[in-house]
């Protein structure tokens, strides 16, 4: 009774013979989306941190091949409650596969330190005075918030821009 016939009710008559069975295949349907949005996210991460080979294939294989698969085989085994579930069937192999996915990328990410000592400890600072929680140093500068990302770009602009010390071959002060 989680709205189901109020939803439907704005559609359909109540005392019409379909009412029952649109609240049931509502019901069936909207599980899915308890599942979706792992899927999306992830999605949505894997193209922000440029690889397009998940994305593509959580994308395109939770709204194409996936879910043809499901309903070829929940129709002809269930009927049409297969139908139905079919689309939570299909969250659910595109959730393996997409766990399958992230657990490729952090994996061949675990090691990975892009930022020599100095400029973690400066990362460090950037992330405590912006109040973020970053707790991981080693954490890409493509997959940090715009606002670290704009930092840090700041910092090495002026410490390029800055005058060279004696140790880089500068002459002394007169």
């Amino acid at each position: 009774e989680l709205g189901a016939p109020a939803i439907v009710s704005a559609f359909l008559p109540t005392d019409s013979a379909v009412f029952s069975y649109s609240i049931s295949a509502l019901r069936m349907y909207s599980s899915s989306f308890l599942v979706l949005g792992f899927n999306v996210i992830f999605a949505a991460f894997f193209t922000a941190v440029e690889r397009p080979v998940f994305a593509f294939s959580i994308s395109f294989g939770r709204s194409l091949v996936l879910l043809v698969a499901s309903l070829l085989i929940l129709s002809s085994l269930f009927g049409d409650k297969g139908i139905w579930f079919s689309t939570l069937c299909s969250e659910l192999l595109c959730l393996c596969l997409t766990a399958f996915c992230a657990w490729r990328y952090f994996r061949s990410h675990r090691h990975e330190n892009p930022l020599p000592a100095a400029e973690r400890t400066r990362f460090r600072h950037i992330c405590w005075t912006t109040r973020f929680l970053c707790l991981n140093p080693t954490v890409r500068p493509r997959a940090m918030p715009w606002l670290l990302i704009w930092r840090i770009f700041r910092l090495r602009a002026r410490r390029a821009t800055a005058a060279p010390s004696r140790r880089e071959g500068a002459r002394p002060p007169l």
